[in-house]
């Protein structure tokens, strides 16, 4: 590939561009010292009653009577639909049936891929983040727990016909190994987007976060199971901020857990009580092996069915058309 001046984080060390398809750090976390530590440890419980009053007040603000409104008359929506500039059409999972499932996402919301390990969640943001460069789109990729592969939009990519290093000029990945990262993300992020040398085609208008609990599961031999949650119910919160403050939609992704339930076994998401209370949609993954495909169940009551090839997510085809709409 040749080198060239892609856009890119500014970094530590004074370098303000690297290539893309190398990962793409932030500026090194400090770890919390020990005045920032006391402080972080409040009982979920007060956190989560200061997110709540926080996002209604921010809602109320933002859109006043917005319940009284006739279909349209909310900022981001024009005639039933998405105004031209807060269009979110690059939002493609490249599965017509799965992108009815996505309808939902509007400007500042937080949509929440969960489903248990392998089940094919980092494909489909990888997928995203492939279909929206094509259309331009710059895309922040948090990996938590190092699902990241370059080789994956690569192949993605040349799936369908597109200049690889286009795509990979416009996916930032930035890496989250620790709960001090995860923690600094917003605002680091925020400072790339008040950095002055930001060319048009360089803002950015989706953030995909891979594994956002691995960290907070990690955890650490000092955190208490109280401060992880407290902590994740804080990180929840600011991404919740971010997303309306800035208009950029955020997509994210969730482990599960097996539990024994009433003499069987239930798949729950893992931090369900926390993750559930700060994301507005959610989608549940799992891979069907014995029919080949993969079936994505909304909590919204939807449901649909599609594949995941060597070249990125399909629909599944009956009779050489492709199969449209949603599954009962």
């Amino acid at each position: 590939m040749k080198d060239k001046n892609l856009p890119g984080l500014e970094l530590s060390n004074g370098e303000k561009r690297l290539p893309v398809w190398l990962y793409l750090v932030l500026t090194p976390v400090i770890p919390l010292d020990e005045s920032e530590a006391a402080d972080s440890r409040t009982t979920t419980e007060t956190v989560q009653t200061d997110f709540d009053l926080a996002m209604t007040g921010k809602m109320v603000e933002k859109h006043k009577n917005a319940l009284d409104r006739p279909k349209g008359g909310f900022p981001w929506l024009k005639e039933g639909r998405f105004a031209d500039e807060d269009s979110l059409s690059f939002i493609d999972s490249n599965s017509s049936r799965l992108n009815y499932l996505l309808r939902m996402q509007t400007p500042g919301t937080i949509l929440d891929f969960f489903g248990s390990r392998a089940s094919g969640k980092t494909q489909i943001l990888t997928q995203m983040a492939v279909n929206a460069s094509k259309r331009g789109r710059v895309t922040i990729f948090v990996d938590c727990s190092g699902s990241f592969r370059p080789e994956r939009v690569v192949a993605m990519a040349s799936g369908q016909s597109l200049g690889v290093e286009d795509v990979l000029s416009r996916i930032f990945v930035i890496r989250c190994f620790s709960i001090a990262q995860q923690m600094d993300l917003v605002e680091r992020v925020k400072e790339y987007l008040r950095r002055s040398d930001i060319q048009e085609g360089e803002r950015v208008s989706l953030m995909l976060i891979d594994d956002v609990t691995e960290n907070f599961i990690l955890g650490s031999s000092e955190t208490t199971i109280i401060e992880l949650r407290s902590l994740l119910t804080r990180h929840l919160h600011q991404l919740s901020h971010f997303a309306m403050d800035e208009r950029i939609p955020i997509i994210l992704t969730n482990t599960t857990r097996s539990r024994i339930h009433q003499g069987g076994v239930k798949e729950v998401q893992t931090l369900a009580s926390i993750v559930e209370r700060g994301t507005h949609i959610r989608i549940h993954i799992e891979r069907i092996r014995m029919k080949g495909v993969w079936l994505a169940s909304s909590t919204m009551g939807d449901r649909c069915e599609f594949r995941i090839s060597e070249r990125g997510l399909v629909d599944l085809v009956v009779n050489n058309s492709p199969i449209h709409g949603v599954e009962s």
